[in-house]
Protein backbone atom coordinates (compact mmCIF):
# COMPACT_ATOMS: atom_id res chain seq x y z
CA UNK A 1 0.00 0.00 0.00
CA UNK A 2 1.36 3.45 -1.19
CA UNK A 3 0.34 6.25 1.01
CA UNK A 4 1.60 9.67 1.86
CA UNK A 5 0.76 11.26 5.69
CA UNK A 6 0.12 8.82 8.13
CA UNK A 7 -0.13 9.71 12.07
CA UNK A 8 1.01 7.72 14.67
CA UNK A 9 -0.40 8.45 18.63
CA UNK A 10 -0.09 7.30 21.97
CA UNK A 11 -2.29 7.16 24.66
CA UNK A 12 -1.11 8.78 27.60
CA UNK A 13 -1.05 7.51 31.06
CA UNK A 14 -3.32 8.41 33.57
CA UNK A 15 -3.64 10.59 35.82
CA UNK A 16 -1.78 13.62 33.85
CA UNK A 17 -0.29 16.02 35.85
CA UNK A 18 0.47 18.36 33.43
CA UNK A 19 -1.60 21.49 31.98
CA UNK A 20 -1.45 22.52 28.40
CA UNK A 21 0.73 25.90 29.51
CA UNK A 22 3.17 23.26 30.67
CA UNK A 23 3.14 21.33 27.15
CA UNK A 24 3.38 24.86 25.54
CA UNK A 25 6.47 25.73 27.30
CA UNK A 26 7.92 22.23 26.32
CA UNK A 27 6.90 22.25 22.69
CA UNK A 28 8.85 26.02 22.93
CA UNK A 29 11.59 24.60 24.44
CA UNK A 30 12.22 22.17 21.31
CA UNK A 31 11.79 25.01 18.88
CA UNK A 32 14.85 26.91 20.69
CA UNK A 33 17.07 24.21 21.35
CA UNK A 34 16.69 22.67 17.96
CA UNK A 35 15.16 19.58 19.50
CA UNK A 36 14.56 17.71 16.88
CA UNK A 37 15.95 16.84 13.46
CA UNK A 38 13.16 18.65 11.05
CA UNK A 39 12.14 22.38 11.05
CA UNK A 40 9.36 23.21 14.48
CA UNK A 41 8.02 26.66 13.08
CA UNK A 42 5.15 27.53 16.23
CA UNK A 43 3.05 26.45 18.87
CA UNK A 44 -0.25 26.65 19.31
CA UNK A 45 -2.83 25.76 21.89
CA UNK A 46 -6.44 24.67 20.92
CA UNK A 47 -6.76 23.26 24.82
CA UNK A 48 -9.82 25.17 24.25
CA UNK A 49 -11.57 23.76 21.92
CA UNK A 50 -13.81 20.37 22.43
CA UNK A 51 -12.53 17.31 20.40
CA UNK A 52 -9.02 20.17 19.00
CA UNK A 53 -5.61 18.33 18.87
CA UNK A 54 -4.71 20.36 22.24
CA UNK A 55 -1.18 21.93 21.77
CA UNK A 56 -0.05 21.57 18.33
CA UNK A 57 3.65 21.82 17.53
CA UNK A 58 3.58 22.94 14.27
CA UNK A 59 6.48 21.79 11.93
CA UNK A 60 7.57 21.59 8.36
CA UNK A 61 7.61 18.03 7.50
CA UNK A 62 5.13 17.02 10.53
CA UNK A 63 2.88 18.31 13.65
CA UNK A 64 3.61 17.07 17.27
CA UNK A 65 -0.09 17.08 19.01
CA UNK A 66 -0.46 16.53 22.73
CA UNK A 67 -3.77 16.68 24.25
CA UNK A 68 -3.64 16.56 28.39
CA UNK A 69 -7.13 18.03 29.27
CA UNK A 70 -9.33 15.89 26.56
CA UNK A 71 -11.31 12.76 26.85
CA UNK A 72 -8.33 10.61 25.55
CA UNK A 73 -4.91 12.56 26.83
CA UNK A 74 -2.10 11.96 24.58
CA UNK A 75 0.56 12.49 21.83
CA UNK A 76 0.48 12.61 18.09
CA UNK A 77 3.02 12.96 15.06
CA UNK A 78 1.78 13.38 11.98
CA UNK A 79 3.83 13.50 8.69
CA UNK A 80 2.51 15.88 6.19
CA UNK A 81 5.34 16.26 3.87
CA UNK A 82 6.12 13.85 2.39
CA UNK A 83 6.71 11.69 -0.86
CA UNK A 84 4.30 8.54 -1.62
CA UNK A 85 5.65 5.77 -0.23
CA UNK A 86 5.26 1.71 1.50
CA UNK A 87 2.94 2.05 4.71
CA UNK A 88 5.46 0.24 6.32
CA UNK A 89 8.09 2.46 5.77
CA UNK A 90 5.83 5.21 6.46
CA UNK A 91 4.44 4.02 9.78
CA UNK A 92 7.95 2.81 11.03
CA UNK A 93 9.30 6.46 10.32
CA UNK A 94 5.68 7.89 12.34
CA UNK A 95 6.73 5.53 15.12
CA UNK A 96 10.14 6.51 15.62
CA UNK A 97 9.23 9.75 15.63
CA UNK A 98 6.17 9.71 17.81
CA UNK A 99 8.17 7.40 20.89
CA UNK A 100 10.84 10.15 20.46
CA UNK A 101 8.73 13.08 21.14
CA UNK A 102 7.03 11.14 24.01
CA UNK A 103 10.17 10.43 25.31
CA UNK A 104 11.34 13.73 25.05
CA UNK A 105 8.22 15.07 26.58
CA UNK A 106 8.17 12.91 29.68
CA UNK A 107 11.50 13.95 30.58
CA UNK A 108 10.76 17.83 29.88
CA UNK A 109 7.75 17.29 31.87
CA UNK A 110 9.33 15.58 34.90
CA UNK A 111 7.17 12.67 34.74
CA UNK A 112 4.01 14.52 35.01
CA UNK A 113 3.16 13.05 32.16
CA UNK A 114 3.49 9.34 30.97
CA UNK A 115 2.81 7.48 28.00
CA UNK A 116 1.44 3.75 27.18
CA UNK A 117 2.78 1.81 25.06
CA UNK A 118 0.11 -0.70 25.19
CA UNK A 119 -1.93 1.04 22.35
CA UNK A 120 -1.62 2.78 19.06
CA UNK A 121 -3.68 4.50 16.89
CA UNK A 122 -2.46 4.65 13.32
CA UNK A 123 -4.33 6.78 10.54
CA UNK A 124 -3.57 7.44 7.11
CA UNK A 125 -4.43 10.66 6.16
CA UNK A 126 -6.04 10.61 2.71
CA UNK A 127 -8.97 9.26 1.95
CA UNK A 128 -8.30 8.70 -1.91
CA UNK A 129 -5.24 6.85 -1.66
CA UNK A 130 -6.99 4.88 1.23
CA UNK A 131 -10.61 5.29 1.90
CA UNK A 132 -11.90 3.46 4.90
CA UNK A 133 -13.67 0.07 4.03
CA UNK A 134 -13.06 -3.41 4.89
CA UNK A 135 -10.46 -4.13 1.80
CA UNK A 136 -8.63 -1.19 2.19
CA UNK A 137 -8.05 -2.07 6.10
CA UNK A 138 -7.13 -5.50 5.12
CA UNK A 139 -4.35 -4.22 3.01
CA UNK A 140 -3.34 -1.71 5.78
CA UNK A 141 -3.17 -4.41 8.19
CA UNK A 142 -0.94 -7.06 6.31
CA UNK A 143 1.09 -4.16 5.18
CA UNK A 144 1.53 -2.72 8.64
CA UNK A 145 1.48 -6.53 10.39
CA UNK A 146 5.90 -6.51 10.35
CA UNK A 147 6.25 -3.06 12.26
CA UNK A 148 3.60 -4.04 14.81
CA UNK A 149 5.60 -7.68 14.89
CA UNK A 150 9.12 -5.64 15.49
CA UNK A 151 6.98 -3.08 17.47
CA UNK A 152 5.41 -5.43 20.41
CA UNK A 153 7.77 -8.18 20.21
CA UNK A 154 5.74 -10.70 18.75
CA UNK A 155 2.50 -11.60 17.04
CA UNK A 156 0.42 -10.85 20.10
CA UNK A 157 -1.01 -7.87 18.61
CA UNK A 158 -4.60 -7.11 17.89
CA UNK A 159 -6.15 -4.68 15.48
CA UNK A 160 -9.26 -3.02 14.84
CA UNK A 161 -10.85 -0.67 12.27
CA UNK A 162 -12.60 2.82 12.79
CA UNK A 163 -16.31 1.74 12.00
CA UNK A 164 -17.48 4.92 10.47
CA UNK A 165 -16.46 4.79 6.97
CA UNK A 166 -16.68 9.08 7.15
CA UNK A 167 -13.52 8.85 9.26
CA UNK A 168 -10.47 8.35 8.39
CA UNK A 169 -8.42 4.78 7.71
CA UNK A 170 -7.70 4.06 11.63
CA UNK A 171 -6.08 1.39 12.85
CA UNK A 172 -6.66 0.85 16.60
CA UNK A 173 -3.37 -1.35 18.02
CA UNK A 174 -3.85 -3.32 20.75
CA UNK A 175 -0.71 -4.90 21.92
CA UNK A 176 0.72 -7.34 25.04
CA UNK A 177 -0.67 -5.44 28.99
CA UNK A 178 2.04 -3.66 30.13
CA UNK A 179 3.97 -2.71 27.57
CA UNK A 180 5.24 0.68 27.67
CA UNK A 181 6.48 3.48 25.85
CA UNK A 182 10.08 3.04 26.13
CA UNK A 183 9.91 -0.92 25.51
CA UNK A 184 8.62 0.42 21.91
CA UNK A 185 11.27 2.92 21.59
CA UNK A 186 14.04 0.64 21.76
CA UNK A 187 11.93 -1.81 19.76
CA UNK A 188 11.49 0.90 17.32
CA UNK A 189 15.26 1.92 17.04
CA UNK A 190 16.49 -2.06 17.10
Amino acid sequence: MIVHQVSVGLSAATPVGASPADVVAAFHGWIQRDAVDELLIDVVDYSHVPGGPGVLLIGHTGHYAADVVGERPGLRYQRRRDPPGPLAKKLREAAARALAAADRLERDLDGRLRFRGDELVVRIHSRLLAPNDAPTFATARDAAAGVLHDLFGGPDVALAPEPDPRRLLTLYVRGPRGTTAANLRERVTA
